[in-house]
Order: C-alpha cells, then structure tokens, then sequence
C-alpha cells in the first residue's frame, strides 16, 4: 500500500468517529508523522482548519452521508469523462 493511499484512507475514515478536540490533536499527530514527508498535506489542513471543524457539529451518520455524496460525485465525474472522450457509443442500428 503506498503512502498516499493510507493517507487518503485514514483522514477519510477518522471524520466519522472523533470529535474537535480529538481532530485538533489528530492534526498535530499527522503533522508530526508526516509532516516532513508531505508537507503540503499538513499545511492545507493547517491553512482550512476554520472550514474544516464546523463539520465536526454534525453526527457521525450525516458526516458518513457527506462522504459518500463526495464519492458518488467523483464516480459520477469520472464516468462523464470517459463519456465525454469517448464521442458515441455503437448501437444496433448500425449493424
């Protein structure tokens, strides 16, 4: 597993079950683990923080919701894509 897979899979994960306080310590623990590695992932956390912690006034369950509205946005994002790239499609028509 690479490095921005874990990562990606861990700040993805931790919104669902900690608090402010918790995620304010997380942050400082992300920075001192990761932090030389990939700095610039700590320095937008760091940088959004005002944005980022309203989210944490919502439940556990509406959080997960937003998550995976996010996700199926992004599916939906990629197939439009591959769609798009793609020009037409071939049907029976023309056969």
């Amino acid at each position: 597993m690479n490095n921005q897979f874990r990562l990606t899979r861990r700040a993805a994960t931790a919104g669902f079950e900690i608090t402010e306080a918790t995620a304010e310590m997380a942050l400082v623990a992300f920075a001192a683990q990761w932090g030389a590695t990939h700095p610039a992932v700590a320095q937008i956390w760091s940088r959004n923080w005002a944005r980022i912690i309203p989210f944490f006034g919502f439940p556990p369950d509406i959080r997960k919701v937003t998550y995976t509205t996010n996700a199926i946005e992004s599916l939906n994002m990629k197939l439009h894509k591959v769609i798009k790239t793609r020009g037409s499609f071939p049907n029976e028509k023309r056969r």
